[in-house]
């Protein structure tokens, strides 16, 4: 990935890839970033098998689109953020990732959160995006590693003028 913005948010997520689930590097020079994977051949492995904590501070992107990405793991990972991310919501994302197995302890659907995982049990699947549109972007983000394609509805997504029509979200922000 090239030419990211590098906000508190981005470095959040960096941050937390890189010292609990892969080796990144980054020249974290300001307003833009080179962030490239790790050469190392078995990164993959490590990452299926790794426990680790995740440290996402008040970076809501980033405790949603690496709650989902941890699913395509397997091991127990903690997310935590600072106290008002613990206040803000999570739980529409919590369930739709147990409804594809994952095992998930959390007080009030809200981080902190435990993540066990194991082997993604996809199937369809609506989503509101109330709360947040990063609960169906966070789904989006590994549908396709998760072999749930076509897996994903939304109840009112803004692309689509909020008129729910039972297609899978994908089909309604891909041309």
């Amino acid at each position: 990935m090239s030419g990211a913005l590098w906000a508190q948010d981005t470095q959040v997520m960096v941050e937390a890839l890189g010292n609990s689930i892969l080796r990144w590097m980054s020249d974290r020079t300001p307003w833009k970033s080179a962030i490239a994977p790790s050469q190392s051949s078995d990164a993959a492995a490590r990452f299926l098998r790794k426990e680790s904590e995740l440290y996402v501070g008040n970076a809501g992107t980033a405790a949603r689109f690496l709650t989902a990405l941890v699913c395509l793991g397997h091991g127990e990972y903690t997310i935590r953020g600072d106290e008002r991310m613990h206040e803000r919501p999570m739980g529409e994302l919590f369930q739709a990732l147990r409804r594809w197995g994952v095992e998930i302890e959390a007080d009030d659907d809200r981080l902190p959160a435990v993540v066990h995982a194991e082997h993604l049990r996809p199937r369809p699947i609506t989503i509101s995006t109330d709360d947040s549109t990063q609960f169906a972007s966070a789904l989006l983000l590994i549908e396709q590693a998760a072999r749930a394609k076509g897996c994903i509805c939304s109840k009112a997504f803004p692309m689509n003028m909020g008129i729910f029509d039972d297609r899978p979200l994908a089909e309604t922000v891909r041309p």
